[in-house]
């Protein structure tokens, strides 16, 4: 298990946890929990911002290319969503580094043995994606999955010929639901994560979630999940 995590960064003024202190306890997870550690950790950053961390190699970038519900308020006008850069940025350097690839979403905070947990889950396939969100209606969660490095140029090329996430049609998560669609040996699904749906199940030997509120913040702080 060599590999690379790869995330991007944005300083959401409207998260409920600051995204400093966020992109702290991020990493004081993946530094607990996940083992073997990865090799490296790159972040891309939009908007300018970067967050104050040591241990990761961090990419500013100015501009901010924004999402979805930008485009549908024309404020934006770009083919593919700020999500998606810094996938495919990161996702290429760990094919350049020779290493698996690990994408964990600047607010997806994962306790428990999970990288040991997402390569049992992958098996003999190529990579493995989140699962769906019941009470979102999403057909696949992408703030967490993992994909072999022999197979980084397949989920690129495949990812990018869908066309622009720009529309209802390809969000990222639909994309990732065809991905597994059109290749159900090589893309596999989690068996663990949350990610935005709730309760999230404390009990569980492994744990996944994002888009935090402060309370769960606090109980995972107390459950001394986040060190």
């Amino acid at each position: 298990m060599n590999y690379l995590i790869g995330s991007g960064y944005f300083n959401n003024h409207c998260a409920a946890i600051p995204a400093q202190e966020m992109a702290v306890a991020w990493l004081a997870c993946i530094r607990k929990h996940a083992n073997p550690p990865p090799r490296r950790i790159v972040v891309v950053t939009a908007g300018g911002h970067a967050p104050e961390i040591e241990g990761a190699d961090v990419i500013k970038c100015s501009g901010n290319i924004g999402n979805l519900s930008h485009k549908v308020a024309g404020q934006k006008n770009h083919a593919f969503a700020g999500w998606m850069p810094p996938v495919m940025i990161t996702t290429m350097i760990a094919y350049n580094e020779e290493l698996d690839y690990v994408f964990q979403e600047q607010d997806c905070l994962a306790f428990g043995p999970y990288v040991e947990r997402m390569y049992a889950d992958m098996g003999d396939g190529q990579m493995a994606i989140g699962r769906p969100l019941a009470q979102m209606g999403q057909p696949a969660t992408q703030s967490l999955f993992v994909v072999r490095h022999a197979y980084i140029w397949q989920f690129v090329r495949d990812y990018l010929t869908m066309g622009p996430d720009d529309n209802e049609w390809n969000q990222g998560e639909k994309k990732f639901a065809r991905l597994r669609a059109n290749n159900p040996t090589d893309v596999r699904v989690l068996s663990f994560g949350t990610d935005r749906d709730r309760p999230i199940p404390w009990e569980e030997p492994v744990i996944a979630a994002q888009q935090w509120s402060r309370a769960e913040f606090d109980e995972a702080k107390t459950r001394e999940l986040i060190p």
